[in-house]
């Protein structure tokens, strides 16, 4: 399953210009999330002859840039100030220009015991990659501890599962 964003056009009041957020994240595009323009969920099972089934999971999120760096001027230097140097506008954030693409892999078993119990196990995020990190704070402001994207990227690193079902 996959995702193209082709365009998420922002209009900030009736009759003002718009801006394209495709791509981009920061404060000014959708509030300070991160909208890739590609991201997608691969999954391959196996449902093998000893009542077991395998699966891994690939989770992709996209590369985006910083919306302070866009070649739109309604989104140039929107964030990030010269901060006392003698840099002009639009205040270029080379650290934070950019963040790769994230690959995270996934693997669950699932066990059917008995006609009526099944069990469960599994881990997120084998890898127990860490999620990108952002040295402005303005950018994680209101959905994090201003270092990050936890509500797109996986912030509490690799997790372990397991879980029964019995029924009656």
């Amino acid at each position: 399953m996959g995702t193209y964003l082709q365009h998420q056009t922002v209009t900030p009041y009736p009759g003002s210009a718009s801006y394209d957020c495709a791509g981009l994240f920061g404060t000014t595009c959708a509030n300070g999330t991160v909208n890739p323009k590609w991201r997608h969920n691969l999954r391959l099972s196996w449902d093998t002859p000893w009542n077991v089934l395998l699966s891994a999971q690939w989770r992709f999120i996209g590369p985006t840039t910083f919306d302070n760096n866009s070649s739109n001027p309604l989104l140039q230097g929107a964030e990030s100030l010269a901060n006392g140097t003698n840099e002009s506008a639009p205040y270029y954030d080379a650290y934070n220009a950019r963040i790769p693409g994230y690959s995270y892999l996934d693997l669950t078993a699932v066990w059917h015991a008995l006609s009526n119990v099944e069990i469960r196990a599994g881990v997120t995020n084998v890898l127990d990659k860490d999620p990108p990190l952002s040295t402005n704070t303005h950018i994680g402001a209101g959905f994090g501890n201003g270092n990050t994207f936890p509500q797109v990227y996986d912030s509490l690193g690799r997790f372990i599962f397991v879980g029964a079902t019995v029924d009656f």
